[in-house]
């Protein structure tokens, strides 16, 4: 698959600004990266929903040039899963039109924790590796710079918008084989529940530990990915004939992984917006099957805020697992039968993870805010009532 449809630009004396930290944040993230204002660069630029979001500082100076060509790669960001589902995805469009030149990634401001290659957080290497990139294919730019000759390719994916016609397919061409030279003899377990128990309490499906212990007895093998290297996450989620992601970044895991290389997807969302459908954009093109378990949670509410807002955090929230509907719908999609779980047992979990998650939010210097966190917890208070009356 060539990616032709992308878009492409060779750019002489390009203008490089580095990006200000963090590199994403809400409202003003994504200032920096190469300069294009004119709107037929709006594809090269960082997107979402394949709109622009990134900006630029006016009136910048360069400190720095930079001789030789290079290819775009995007910023440096330590979080696995923004970087799996926002940076990482220039690489093979870039490789598959030819261009084998270094490429470029571009530091912060303010802050700069990967200013070369060898801080780079582990993740980014394993991922870079797999792709064919080696540390010496790397330069990082730290300061305002031109560039002589900066080659910018469209990304084959963005967040929200997903992968863009053709690039899974291509993905399969190129990692598919790649994973097989490294672990294609190596059994892998048949149905996994991609595990978010060992995070920090928070953004949680409260009694998912509880949960998780019955799934187990039901054959399936829980997988927590942080465990593991990366091409042996990526060899689990293939080889498995059932994969159960709750709503979270584990799903950018499989960013990498080309059409139809997975069996039996199945996202668990743990929210009420749209973050589950976006999550789906990545994982079903991904899949031979695919299955969204709506109504298997309710969305509590959150104990924490953004500062200077004061909006809870919805993604730190806490979410209930409504047992019945649950158990029916393993049931019918054919995932486990879940024989011998009980209500009772379930409010009793959730109400000690419930615990343990205020008092995780309510440490020092966290972002904990009193009014939410009572609001959440006359809902958690009511599902709690309603649960023991139905289970008695």
């Amino acid at each position: 698959m060539t990616l032709e449809a992308l878009a492409y630009r060779r750019i002489p004396q390009a203008r490089v600004q580095v990006f200000d930290w963090p590199v994403v944040r809400v409202p003003d993230g994504f200032r920096g990266g190469p300069v294009l204002t004119e709107e037929a660069d709006a594809p090269l630029r960082h997107t979402r929903r394949r709109r622009p979001i990134d900006q630029f500082r006016p009136d910048e100076t360069y400190e720095e040039t930079l001789p030789g060509q290079y290819v775009y790669a995007g910023p440096v960001y330590g979080h696995f899963g923004h970087f799996m589902a926002e940076f990482v995805h220039r690489i093979i469009p870039a490789r598959l039109r030819g261009l084998r030149f270094p490429l470029l990634f571009v530091s912060t401001q303010g802050f700069n924790p990967h200013p070369t290659y060898g801080e780079f957080p582990e993740v980014m290497k394993e991922a870079l590796a797999f792709l064919e990139v080696r540390p010496q294919d790397v330069t990082v730019v730290n300061r305002n710079t031109v560039v002589e000759v900066l080659h910018v390719v469209e990304a084959g994916s963005d967040l929200v918008g997903g992968p863009k016609p053709g690039y899974v397919e291509a993905l399969a061409a190129f990692c598919g084989p790649k994973l097989d030279a490294r672990h294609g003899a190596t059994a892998r377990p048949r149905k996994l529940y991609v595990s978010r128990s060992a995070l920090p309490p928070q953004g949680i499906v409260l009694g998912e530990t509880w949960f998780e212990q019955h799934l187990e007895r039901a054959g399936f093998t829980v997988f927590r990915p942080e465990e593991w290297r990366f091409t042996p996450q990526l060899d689990h989620y293939r080889k498995a004939e059932a994969v159960v992601f709750p709503e979270g970044s584990a799903c950018h895991g499989t960013e990498l992984l080309g059409a139809g290389a997975m069996g039996h997807s199945v996202i668990l969302p743990r929210r009420t917006g749209p973050e589950a459908a976006n999550l789906q954009r990545v994982v079903e093109p991904r899949s031979r099957a695919f299955t969204m378990l709506a109504g298997c949670t309710d969305y509590l509410g959150s104990a924490a805020a953004q500062k200077g807002t004061g909006l809870p955090l919805a993604h730190l929230g806490v979410s209930w697992l409504n047992l019945d509907a649950t158990v029916a719908a393993f049931r019918a999609h054919g995932l486990a039968e879940l024989t011998g779980v009980t209500l009772r047992d379930y409010t009793a979990a959730a109400e000690a993870d419930f615990q343990r998650y205020l008092a995780f939010l309510s440490r020092p210097g966290g972002p904990f805010d009193a009014g939410h966190a009572r609001t959440l917890a006359e809902a958690f208070e009511a599902r709690m009532a309603a649960g023991l009356v139905a289970g008695s």
